[in-house]
């Protein structure tokens, strides 16, 4: 996907949810979801070694597996 085609489906989207928010509004929501999904495409490439390094700490304490997450950003 291009830039452009990118940038169509982002404005497409402002215009389908228009309705329900204001103008103003509707950039508050259309940059946080965009780079979710910015964030989501590049870590997707590290999707399955994070997975393996976390499959070990599935029955830990929340707090242990958050740091093991962090140290592997």
């Amino acid at each position: 996907m291009t830039e452009q085609e990118l940038a169509n489906v982002i404005w497409d989207i402002k215009e389908i949810i228009r309705n329900l928010y204001d103008d103003a509004e509707v950039e508050d929501v259309i940059l946080p979801f965009t780079l979710l999904r910015r964030l989501d495409c590049v870590l997707d490439l590290h999707r399955a070694s994070i997975m393996q390094e976390l499959e070990p700490m599935r029955d830990k304490p929340e707090t242990m597996r958050r740091m093991k997450l962090r140290s592997l950003m």
